[in-house]
């Protein structure tokens, strides 16, 4: 039954047969073990049942244990958070919020996956405690973007901002969706169905901020004015540039720690072309935090 469960949630995000094939004999894979089941089902059954669930305790605690066991890695081994997500929805029906958000949102899982068969090469998931906030409805995906409140690290004072350090303001992420155009019109879009539910929701004004590699000045000089990624860049009163290539691995499929140095980055996309030849002329990658101008 629990799987499913399983089998119609991957199916309901459209995995391609392929993907789901391998995602079900990790699964499978994995329950064999009776240990691994017991251990698992702990934390399963009480969250589909109850809507009870320690997701901290899980990553911590079982996710190591079962990669123990098993002797699997624990990329591998995340792909066990999956199955969880199929029993989310009454946690968005609870915060107000329609089916389509919650698909939506759930499509960070499918977009997870990708992006790690693509970098590590095989089936897994890199992360496993990014998948958290899901489980509690506490971020939502509003057509391209997902937004959720967050604390502000530090103070920030412009013409336009006043936001002072530990005030909460509401944090965009921007997932690698395949099938939905990061354009202008989508981006606008969930601007807006963001600031409608939490205006309703929160009660009072508050601020769209980000910190995000997107963000980064130098988009402005090395992508064409019709680039989306420009375009969102532009959008922002940037601010706390931090120098670092924690996130080329985004752009070139590659695990940091595998990068070829500068000269021997990819050159199959114009993306990576514009990166390689910015990092070559000497100039450095990093992310930025900003503030969204209305």
């Amino acid at each position: 039954m629990l799987r499913n469960d399983f089998i119609d949630f991957l199916s309901l995000l459209n995995f391609d047969n392929v993907s789901k094939s391998e995602i079900l004999e990790i699964y499978d894979g994995f329950l064999a073990n009776k240990d691994v089941r017991e251990i698992y089902d702990s934390y399963l059954i009480p969250y589909k049942e109850k809507g009870v669930l320690d997701f901290a305790d899980f990553c911590q605690k079982a996710i190591p244990e079962i990669s123990k066991i098993t002797n699997s890695h624990v990329f591998k081994t995340n792909i066990l958070c999956y199955p969880l997500a199929a029993y989310s929805s009454p946690f968005y029906e609870k915060a107000g919020v329609d089916y389509k958000v919650w698909y939506d949102s759930m499509i960070d899982f499918k977009c997870k996956f990708i992006e790690s068969r693509l970098t590590v090469g095989v089936p897994c998931a890199m992360t496993n405690t990014w998948f958290k906030a899901w489980y509690y409805a506490e971020r939502f995906c509003f057509t391209r973007l997902q937004f959720e409140p967050r604390k502000a690290k530090d103070s920030y004072k412009s013409a336009r901002f006043d936001v002072k350090e530990g005030e909460e303001f509401i944090t965009i992420h921007i997932p690698s969706m395949r099938d939905v155009s990061f354009s202008r019109e989508n981006r606008q879009k969930s601007y807006k169905e963001a600031r409608e539910y939490y205006e309703q929701h929160l009660g009072h004004p508050f601020v769209i901020g980000c910190e995000s590699w997107l963000l980064a000045d130098f988009h402005t000089e090395i992508l064409p004015e019709s680039s989306n990624i420009r375009g969102f860049t532009e959008e922002f009163e940037r601010y706390r540039f931090k120098p670092h290539k924690l996130d080329l691995w985004r752009i070139y499929n590659i695990e940091t720690d595998k990068l070829p140095d500068d000269e021997h980055l990819p050159e199959a996309t114009d993306l990576q072309r514009r990166y390689k030849k910015f990092l070559l002329s000497g100039g450095m990658t990093g992310t930025s935090a900003g503030y969204l101008i209305e």
